[in-house]
């Protein structure tokens, strides 16, 4: 990914965040990428960047479960209980329950039932800025939202 194509745009709602990357001709970073960047801990240098909407859209009722991502639906089994969960492909805390000891586990953060995109960097608990996911945030919330553009016509990768 080319840092200098990634804008940084704050206080939006989710609907807000959308029509923004959308008028930009560009996408908002998925749940996996912006745990990359959690833990590289970028954050530790611009904490105020966070929390951040991802593209990552949940739309769940009890543990059913369909992820959009990119224009791409999948159906998933989302756990009933908040916790510490091993991810998925979509770097979703959907695994096998884990433990805070496990690097790789992600803490989950849910309702009984949501529709919405994926919110990351919420300090809740110690390692909850890197590790912990996010579905159960309001759409009305402002956060913050980064946005890849795309690469310009006749541009060399």
């Amino acid at each position: 990914m080319d840092l200098k194509k990634l804008v940084y745009l704050e206080n939006l709602t989710q609907a807000e965040a959308q029509a923004k990357a959308k008028e930009l001709n560009g996408r908002i970073l998925t749940n996996k990428e912006i745990d990359e960047f959690l833990q590289q801990k970028l954050v530790t240098l611009r904490s105020e960047l966070f929390p951040v909407w991802t593209g990552t859209h949940l739309d769940y009722d009890g543990s059913s479960c369909k992820i959009t991502e990119n224009g791409k639906s999948a159906k998933a089994t989302i756990p009933e209980k908040e916790g510490w969960y091993e991810q998925d492909k979509f770097g979703l805390p959907f695994g096998k329950p884990s433990g805070d000891s496990n690097q790789d586990a992600r803490h989950l953060w849910r309702l009984d039932k949501n529709s919405g995109l994926v919110a990351r960097g919420y300090c809740r608990f110690g390692d909850g800025l890197r590790r912990g996911v996010d579905a159960d945030y309001r759409p009305d919330r402002r956060l913050g939202v980064f946005v890849l553009l795309p690469e310009k016509s006749g541009e060399q990768k």
